[in-house]
C-alpha cells in the first residue's frame, strides 16, 4: 500500500495578485531611490522668482520679495 501524500492547499488568486502588486511597488520604489533627483517638499513649491532659462535676459521678470505687502510674525505694528 502506498502512503498518501498530503498536498498543500492552492494559493488563492487574490493572494497572488496582492503579492505581484506589492513586488511591483517595491521595484518602483527602489528604482526611484536609485534614480535620485531632488527630494523633499520644496520640489512641489513654485519657483517664485524663477523664469524659464530659455528667455532672453530682457524678458526675465524682476525679482520680487515674497513678503512684500504682508505682515510678518516679527512686524512691529501688531499685525500677523
Amino acid at each position: 500500500m502506498e502512503p498518501e501524500h498530503e498536498t498543500a492547499p492552492k494559493m488563492p488568486v487574490w493572494v497572488k495578485v496582492f503579492i505581484a502588486i506589492g513586488a511591483a511597488l517595491a521595484v518602483v520604489a527602489v528604482a526611484a531611490v536609485l534614480v535620485g533627483g531632488e527630494h523633499g517638499p520644496g520640489r512641489h513649491l513654485g519657483g517664485g522668482d524663477a523664469a524659464p532659462a530659455d528667455l532672453p535676459s530682457e524678458m526675465q521678470p524682476e525679482p520680487t520679495r515674497l513678503d512684500a505687502g504682508h505682515a510678518t510674525p516679527h512686524s512691529t505694528d501688531g499685525r500677523r
